[in-house]
């Protein structure tokens, strides 16, 4: 290899580097400003202080002071079903700068992780149907063929109303946009024109199972799975819903979470962002032993997926909806920084009794923990 080439090598080396710290710090920054916003905590005991203390010890093998914030087990253990337990959570600042940026190449999910391609990626499942894909100044329809701006008109006149998706990332739902005949052509052609990527989309049915707990907003079961000693994990599932009107499910914007037990059952107690607690949607029923539908066909489709993504990730949060015959229709696959609150809130430790293997391999094989 000539000189040239070696120090190319090194600058896109260290341009690599720079671009992950960059994207932990800013993820970092945006869960310890939001930790300080949460006022539901319960304080550790002693004794277990010392459990945590002497868990980091075991996986490391050194002290680990520095690398976590250590007010994410106060968080968690407000919430925890057994506080015996709480020395499993993950710390959020831990997880999305050692775990997460382990586990997947970002760069990789960001090619991937684009709306655009779904029915390439996973054409044997459904998807929401697309009208248009806009890429740049490119426009394609339906069947990925070229199409001018009259058809696009068209195509969204004709579904009568419509959902717009930025074709990566939806920043908890502040980037969609929704039209509908009524609101006109000339609010069409506004909302078509104003950025350059995107997914145009129908607007999904659901099952009245999921509607009935509030029909207002899609909601999507979020399916959290991770690749680990040659098997894929279910590690944790959540029903996401609207509220307070909102056609968004996203915490952030206001919604409410759930947890999924392994048997597909909502659990009894639901949370919004602030970690209040509900027994009840404010605005429809109870989620105490509501059975979600197809929750099973969604997590043997989430097993027979995740692999073709291995060489990009290894952790996927899927967001599903159903529809009203019970088909699962996948929403979205959030390759990396998918979180993992409403998880560890929701459902507990997010690795369960697989923490201790998983860190212990992160601390062996992670370089940035050498």
């Amino acid at each position: 290899m000539n000189l040239k080439k070696r120090i190319d090598n090194k600058i896109y080396d260290l341009l690599e580097k720079k671009y992950e710290t960059l994207t932990n710090d800013r993820e970092v920054k945006a869960e310890n400003d939001a930790l300080k916003e949460i006022k539901h905590r319960k304080p550790l005991t002693r004794e277990q202080r010392e459990e945590i203390d002497r868990l980091w010890l075991s996986v490391s093998g050194k002290k680990t002071k520095g690398l976590y914030c250590a007010e994410w087990y106060e968080v968690y253990n407000a919430t925890a079903s057994d506080p015996a337990l709480t020395k499993y959570f993950m710390p959020n600042d831990f997880y999305y700068t050692y775990i997460d940026a382990f586990f997947t190449d970002r760069k990789q999910c960001w090619a991937l992780d684009n709306k655009e391609f779904y029915e390439l990626l996973f054409p044997e499942i459904h998807h929401p149907r697309t009208l248009i894909r806009r890429c740049g100044t490119v426009v394609t329809g339906p069947d990925y063929q070229l199409i001018d701006g009259r058809r696009a008109i068209e195509l969204c006149k004709e579904a009568g109303e419509v959902i717009v998706k930025p074709s990566r990332q939806c920043w908890g739902g502040a980037m969609i946009k929704f039209w509908n005949r009524e609101q006109g052509e000339d609010a069409l052609r506004e909302i078509l024109n104003s950025r350059m990527y995107y997914v145009v989309q129908e607007i999904l049915r659901q099952h009245p199972v999921i509607s009935g707990i509030y029909p207002h907003s899609i909601n999507t079961i979020r399916v959290l799975s991770f690749i680990f000693e040659g098997q894929v994990h279910i590690l944790s599932a959540v029903l996401r819903m609207g509220a307070g009107g909102s056609r968004f499910d996203n915490a952030s914007a206001g919604g409410l979470f759930c947890g999924i037990t392994a048997d597909g059952v909502l659990k009894d107690k639901a949370y919004d962002k602030h970690r209040d607690v509900y027994d009840r949607h404010p605005q429809g029923s109870e989620f105490a032993g509501v059975k979600v539908p197809s929750f099973d066909m969604i997590c043997k489709q989430v097993k027979m997926l995740a692999p073709r993504l291995a060489t990009a990730t290894r952790l996927v949060s899927w967001d599903y909806s159903v529809e009203p015959d019970g088909t699962p229709v996948l929403v979205e696959a959030n390759l990396t920084l998918g979180g993992v609150n409403v998880h560890q809130v929701a459902n507990g430790p997010v690795f369960g009794d697989m923490t201790e293997r998983v860190l212990r391999y992160v601390f062996k094989h992670n370089e940035r923990l050498r």
